[in-house]
């Protein structure tokens, strides 16, 4: 507890704030496997097995922020020695060698596994590369230099690497001389070309490689293609509502997931600093929210979208989500653990980051502190 501390008026949340923290030191040990959704809680469950579209990405995500780094280790280790079999499924997924990749779920050593596997029509990218996110996000707030630099021992650069030349693979370029993306899934909404999810995470991927290489001096020859990539890509697809689905594939009717606004959050590489997008990202995410009466917007989206309201620098809205995931009865029980039909322990956890994202945020090479804090908080404390 005294590697970090966070103190607000809101004695609800704050409680609510430390007993995640302990749910995750429960759950997580460096040497041990990567948390899945139920922790170290056992009943039955629909949800066995790592799940790759979000579940993996937004449980880890409050320990970097909250400095409890050592509850992030159990990932970066498991990525670290699984990397083989990312480069399996690769090759058995899609034909290809020199790429690494997961379908939407794996058993514990990384791979499909048996007849349990959820459906082929899944089977997405992107998933692989927003895990690797969170592998940057553990070196970022380490500043452990070697998790690039020792590639022998850390898997995160090569396999951001070629998690990206499977995207190069699949490329097409059109009629207009831009480069484009078939018809992928995105998570839950449906399939679709040059859907944003995967849009963002290639860019993402391809500008992070590049200041890597930069940082490091890597020498990667890869460079001119990445820089050529993001020169060529097709924008994100956008209508009268926001940020579009896919290409093809408006935002109509109310899911769960942000996967198509993903490149404000976590991912940073689209923000409301940015004067061209603020407008465009404030009508996006007030559309995810409340189209179709927002039937489908569960606890977990509310913490979500706190994140995207607090790095829009909205306060006010950001409190009012927390304050929806916590009083969301459906899921949320009286002891904070979270259910959707099955145990998902990741779903209540992830609300820590909402918070720590009121209060401090880093991204875009400049640290911003308080940025998000509702009129009523008079007196804030974080150590």
């Amino acid at each position: 507890y005294p590697k970090t501390m966070v103190s607000v008026p809101d004695p609800k949340l704050e409680s609510f704030y430390w007993i995640q923290f302990y749910k995750l030191a429960c759950a997580s040990r460096p040497h041990l496997k990567p948390v899945d959704l139920l922790g170290p809680w056992f009943r039955s469950t629909g949800w066995p097995r790592i799940w790759w579209n979000l579940n993996i990405e937004t449980l880890y995500l409050p320990v970097y922020t909250g400095n409890r780094l050592e509850l992030g280790e159990s990932f970066t280790n498991f990525i670290d020695a699984k990397r083989a079999n990312f480069y399996r499924n690769a090759k058995d997924i899609w034909g290809f060698d020199g790429c690494a990749t997961v379908p939407h779920t794996t058993c514990y050593e990384g791979l499909r596994g048996d007849g349990s596997r959820a459906p082929d029509k899944y089977i997405n990218p992107g998933d692989f590369t927003w895990a690797l996110h969170n592998y940057y996000l553990q070196y970022r707030y380490s500043m452990d230099h070697s998790m690039v630099t020792d590639q022998s021992k850390h898997a995160f650069y090569p396999l951001l690497r070629d998690s990206i030349n499977l995207y190069l693979n699949i490329l097409k370029k059109g009629d207009d001389g831009k480069l484009h993306l078939p018809k992928l899934h995105s998570p839950e909404y449906g399939a679709d070309s040059d859907n944003n999810y995967n849009l963002s995470l290639l860019r993402w991927g391809c500008q992070t490689l590049i200041k890597l290489n930069k940082r490091y001096n890597l020498k990667d020859p890869l460079i001119p293609t990445w820089t050529k990539t993001l020169k060529d890509l097709t924008p994100y697809p956008v209508d009268e509502n926001g940020l579009r689905v896919g290409a093809n594939l408006s935002f109509t009717k109310s899911h769960r997931h942000w996967s198509h606004i993903l490149m404000v959050h976590p991912l940073h590489i689209m923000t409301g600093d940015q004067p061209e997008n603020r407008a465009l990202l404030n009508k996006s995410v007030l559309h995810w929210l409340t189209v179709d009466g927002s039937r489908g917007i569960n606890g977990w989206s509310r913490a979500a979208a706190a994140s995207l309201y607090a790095t829009l620098g909205d306060g006010e809205n950001a409190i009012k989500q927390i304050h929806g995931h916590m009083s969301d009865k459906r899921f949320v029980r009286p002891n904070t653990m979270y259910i959707e039909g099955s145990p998902v322990i990741e779903c209540a956890i992830v609300l820590n980051r909402s918070l720590q994202d009121m209060l401090l945020q880093s991204w875009g090479d400049k640290i911003a502190i308080f940025p998000a804090v509702p009129k009523a908080w008079d007196s804030i404390v974080f150590h």
